[in-house]
């Protein structure tokens, strides 16, 4: 790739935090809201987040894994590079990702259109209800090495607590992965607001 063209980066561990990525980052630009097919996220025995591909089962049942993308320059290249460890945590590989429809007023309009937010229940619809944009070339930070799952280390669970929060209130990730997929993995993963207030208007509704 030339240093002429853009760069736009999948992340699916705490860079999901925009505050985060704006620190080590300075000029990235947020994107939006993606799906990786064909992968699970886990913990591994590091004890950071990464991307292991799916078994037949996975494939059969269209499991994935959701992240944030940011467009980022030939710096913020560097930088993350440094932060992720590569080439000894991490590679570095190219994939194709789907954009899902989100709520964002922040994402960058030059790579697509983000769909307005809507009320109605996400109940039933599959990721292909919601795929309005495909890309064949993101760059996604992997360890092919170590794909054996972990504890997370102490400190990674505020930061991806951090990430979950920020995806979630600004871009829709959807409560179902953050609980049932990441939640998994991580034991004292903090739930984010926005969801923690929709579960109790539910239960002030019932009431």
């Amino acid at each position: 790739m030339s240093n002429d063209e853009p760069v736009y980066y999948f992340a699916y561990g705490s860079n999901l935090s925009t505050t985060q990525m704006k620190q080590r980052c300075p000029s990235s630009r947020l994107v939006g809201l993606a799906f990786l097919r064909n992968y699970t996220f886990i913990i591994n025995g590091r004890g950071y987040a990464n991307v292991v591909q799916n078994g037949a089962d996975d494939v059969a049942n269209d499991a994935g894994v959701y992240g944030v993308v940011y467009k980022i320059s030939p710096e913020d290249e560097a930088s993350l590079d440094r932060c992720e460890g590569v080439p000894y945590a991490y590679t570095k590989e190219y994939m194709s990702v789907d954009f899902v429809k989100l709520n964002c007023r922040e994402a960058h309009h030059s790579f697509f259109i983000p769909h307005a937010a809507s009320n109605e229940s996400e109940d039933g619809r599959t990721i292909d209800d919601r795929i309005v944009f495909k890309a064949d070339r993101v760059l996604v930070y992997i360890d092919r090495e170590r794909t054996s799952p972990g504890p997370p280390n102490a400190e990674y669970v505020d930061r991806m607590s951090r990430g979950v929060e920020e995806a979630s209130s600004r871009l829709g990730l959807p409560e179902a992965y953050v609980t049932g997929t990441i939640g998994r993995w991580i034991t004292g993963l903090k739930i984010p607001t926005a969801f923690a207030a929709a579960a109790e208007d539910l239960s002030s509704s019932a009431s």
